[in-house]
């Protein structure tokens, strides 16, 4: 943990004993920082905490899980976004017809509805 970011969670919210996690939390926007610990203080309580443009903050355990659903979320659409940047290097198709056109509407079809058989 950076040294000027522990002085504020321990300003914010006591003396640290131990961190028992550190996550990595991906975010859509920027106002969030990218890492939240899961830390017990020295008064024997254990909490979530994360940082907001470098601010300690409480990080419950449904704004955890919801991180972990948006992540989820973001790695299938880039699946599907290597899957058919794979399929159009393959077939090095370009809409030059309405043939591929229809097969490229496809694909995006399937791919966006999970079925990518």
């Amino acid at each position: 943990m950076n040294p000027k970011i522990r002085a504020a969670i321990v300003e914010a919210f006591g003396e640290i004993d131990k961190t028992l996690h550190t996550a990595t939390i991906l975010h859509a926007g920027w106002e969030d920082d990218n890492l939240g610990w899961v830390i017990r203080f020295k008064d024997g309580t254990v909490r979530g905490v994360s940082t907001r443009q470098g601010r300690p903050c409480p990080w419950s355990v449904d704004a955890m899980e919801m991180s972990a659903l948006e992540a989820s979320a973001s790695a299938q659409s880039l699946r599907v976004a290597a899957q058919l940047m794979s399929e159009m290097a393959e077939s090095r198709h370009l809409l030059d017809s309405p043939a591929n056109a229809e097969h490229l509407a496809k694909s995006i079809a399937q791919a966006c509805q999970g079925d990518t058989a």
